[in-house]
């Protein structure tokens, strides 16, 4: 009669723990949408050293399990005589998955960089096709708030390094 006891203690106990790792597995789980800000650096390095001081916008739509649409808007400056405005639709996968505390990624899209220079005398203003990819990984500080450490590299020859901020809803 004890032995019969201790087995149903035993197998409660691990309908328990396999429930509370379920729960603490999918704490991090994230919603369908996420609102990104970002700030970073970014050079062009085909015109010599052209040092820009980068920050954007975003939102993380996904569409499956490992895939998300993200389109970005990136101001880029190096000067107040030198600005580029970025527009990318960028494509995301999940490496791993959407579960965890730690997710890695891998990005890029096309998109348009406008790109306004100016002297005392005249303003210049050109659109161009971009190019894009890079990764980053995802760490959720919360269970909505997230950081990304993230480098791309594009064409134009762009190389960019910099950390988002995101908010999941559920």
């Amino acid at each position: 009669m004890q032995k019969h006891g201790s087995s149903g203690l035993l197998l409660l106990y691990l309908i328990l723990a396999a429930a509370s790792r379920g729960d603490a597995a999918d704490q991090y789980a994230r919603g369908r949408f996420e609102v990104c800000a970002s700030l970073g650096y970014a050079n062009f390095p085909d015109e010599g050293p052209l040092h820009h001081f980068t920050a954007g916008m975003s939102s993380r739509i996904y569409l499956a399990r490992r895939f998300a649409l993200e389109p970005e808007l990136t101001l880029m400056v190096r000067d107040s005589t030198d600005r580029d405005l970025v527009f990318i639709p960028n494509v995301v996968w999940d490496i791993r998955g959407r579960a965890g505390r730690v997710r890695p990624y891998l990005i890029g899209g096309v998109g348009t960089l406008t790109h306004w220079e100016s002297n005392p005398w005249w303003t210049y203003r050109s659109t161009a096709w971009t190019l894009q990819a890079g990764g980053g990984a995802q760490i959720f500080l919360g269970r909505h708030l997230s950081v990304a450490p993230e480098a791309r590299i594009g064409w134009p020859p762009v190389f960019r390094v910099g950390a988002r901020v995101a908010w999941s809803f559920d």
